[in-house]
């Protein structure tokens, strides 16, 4: 761990975005090449690992500021907004550009409601369906550090009473036909901040139960190690649930629940690794190289597929090792020449 400026900094954490950007990727690629049991595992790499690390970041970063009333959510959520909304705007003009969808679904993606919408939630820049579901817990977030600090049972409360407030949305939407809003149960667990929040939320625990305490016993453990073999063990069950119907494990009710619940657990544990151990592994995602990767994982993500990994498969090569390289070196540029700029343009604007 490092500081400066009075800011904790872990630089492993910084390096393993780009890692499970890279996983989003093969879950994309998956059906793309044949690599025997590999390839059904590759289709459960889900972004769930990037709501984990949110939560867990977001309680070490800012939980002892706001017990200290020295948290502010203005510039909390600025600095949030300031990362994420730009980047994808332009993109987003971008893609209604590449290929123009509907002037309902434009609007939809512009103003961040897409994926509450069956119809809509893949709208122009695919991906960013996510982005929603993120910013749904970085706007609930004072909310969400007033009920731990009163009271822990809370962890269990809050995605619990978050999940009935969908649920109720739900069936009080269920006779109104209007694009899918809140269509069903699955797509409300797999695409909506309602499902999602217990990603956020035990990313959050595990973040309490280990810097609030440093328990020496969970270092026994070789969490780097641990977690990355459980992670590993929860995706090869609920791979086991592809079938005919469901194809993806997560699509099966046993294999949701694993995703939900279970895994962010074992992803948690990892983290914890990365930040309190000193392995190999640490020591290369820690490294300028693989952090300056880590912070164009945002742009890779948009970027992975859509409009310019169709540009680089039919313009420059349709090998899938030219193609990873070419979309990570453009992630790149675009972090520093796009991204960072216009995000330090609006912090700065902001002060």
């Amino acid at each position: 761990m490092q500081k400066s400026e009075n800011k904790i900094f872990f630089p492993a954490l910084a390096g393993i975005r780009i890692i499970a950007a890279w996983m989003i990727f093969l879950h994309h690629i998956a059906g793309e090449v044949e690599i025997g049991r590999l390839s059904s595992i590759f289709k459960e790499f889900h972004v769930g690992i990037f709501f984990t690390i949110s939560g867990f970041l977001t309680y070490i970063l800012y939980f002892d500021k706001y017990n200290n009333s020295e948290f502010s959510f203005k510039k909390f959520i600025q600095k949030r907004l300031a990362r994420l909304l730009p980047l994808y705007w332009i993109l987003l003009l971008i893609a209604a550009i590449w290929q123009w969808e509907s002037i309902k679904s434009f609007i939809l993606s512009f103003l961040l409601l897409q994926s509450y919408f069956e119809d809509f939630k893949f709208a122009y820049v695919g991906q960013a369906w996510t982005i929603p579901v993120q910013l749904m817990f970085y706007l609930t977030v004072p909310m969400f550090f007033f009920c731990i600090k009163k009271y822990n049972y809370w962890f269990l409360f809050w995605p619990l009473s978050v999940l009935l407030l969908g649920l109720g949305l739900m069936f009080s939407f269920s006779t109104i036909s209007f694009h899918g809003f809140l269509a069903n149960f699955d797509f409300l667990m797999i695409y909506t901040f309602f499902g999602r929040v217990f990603e956020f939320t035990i990313g959050t625990l595990v973040a309490k139960l280990w810097y609030n305490r440093m328990s020496e016993r969970i270092l026994k453990f070789k969490p780097t190690f641990a977690g990355a073999l459980i992670y590993l063990i929860m995706l090869i069950i609920i791979s086991n649930f592809q079938d005919a119907e469901n194809t993806y494990g997560i699509a099966h009710p046993i294999g949701l629940m694993l995703n939900h619940i279970l895994l962010p657990f074992s992803i948690g544990l990892f983290l914890i690794g990365l930040c309190a151990e000193r392995t190999y592994f640490s020591k290369f995602l820690s490294t300028p190289f693989m952090i300056l990767l880590g912070n164009s994982a945002y742009a890779f993500y948009l970027i992975h597929v859509g409009y310019f990994s169709e540009f680089v498969y039919f313009q420059i090569s349709s090998n899938l090792l030219i193609r990873f390289i070419c979309l990570n070196i453009l992630a790149v540029l675009i972090y520093r020449f796009l991204e960072l700029p216009i995000q330090r343009a609006l912090l700065s604007f902001r002060k």
